[in-house]
């Protein structure tokens, strides 16, 4: 007979490899990707992730490291709930309450689709059987002048090299603060990142040094519709 302690690791294994599973299939179903080919994105062994989702009488679970080089080579996020007690404790130690002085809150976030989000379709169709893109949604008005909003959603190129005047996704660093990072989406006018709005923080030119790195090149982006009236 288990032991009262015993039934509830059980029962949060259990817990936590359902989550783990609705993750992949979401991941697979998004970006039209097999495990397998999934795995191949961050380099992994394919056998992982195959195992974990098809082997009859498996019930082993992904580790939090895994989970977070899926959500890197997707660009999808997995819910709290994916990542696991440690998993959860590591993105708490790393995502502050408040940004660190010098570093707002990211730019663009990963886009994951809300039920019934009018543009699921068509991201959808702009990312499927690409590996190589990723669709972020914008949380900056650092490009509206020239025609990108919040909310909008952009589909990133991570494999394009970006020429003079190019929208791209970057990644600055703070070396004093290992781990923090801020993404930003800016013009790419070597050997400067600049913005395209009136907001004092977006007009700085950012110097494209070591503390910079490109992820991708904004290929295209999609806008919700806008009801009458609003």
């Amino acid at each position: 007979m288990q032991t009262h302690a015993e039934q509830v690791k059980k029962a949060r294994k259990e817990k936590l490899r359902a989550a783990q599973l609705a993750y992949l299939e979401t991941v697979e179903r998004e970006r039209q990707l097999t495990p397998t080919e999934i795995a191949r994105l961050f380099e992994g062994d394919p056998s992982t992730l195959t195992r974990f989702r098809n082997k009859a009488g498996y019930n082993g679970t992904l580790s939090a490291r895994t989970i977070e080089m899926i959500e890197q080579a997707t660009g999808i996020l997995a819910p709290p709930e994916a990542h696991g007690r440690r998993g959860r404790a590591a993105l708490a130690e790393q995502t502050p309450s408040v940004p660190p002085q010098g570093f707002a809150e990211h730019e663009g976030e990963p886009y994951t689709a809300p039920i019934g989000d009018p543009m699921a379709k068509l991201v959808t169709a702009a990312v499927a059987g690409r590996v190589h893109v990723a669709p972020w949604t914008l949380r900056t008005r650092a490009l509206e002048d020239e025609g990108y909003f919040p909310g909008d959603v952009v589909i990133v190129d991570m494999n394009a090299q970006p020429e003079a005047g190019d929208i791209v996704c970057a990644q600055l660093y703070d070396f004093e603060r290992p781990g923090q990072t801020r993404t930003v989406f800016r013009l790419f006018h070597p050997p400067f990142l600049v913005g395209a709005s009136k907001e004092d923080n977006a007009r700085v030119p950012q110097l494209i040094d070591g503390t910079v790195g490109i992820k991708g090149v904004v290929e295209l982006a999609i806008r919700k519709p806008r009801r009458k009236g609003a």
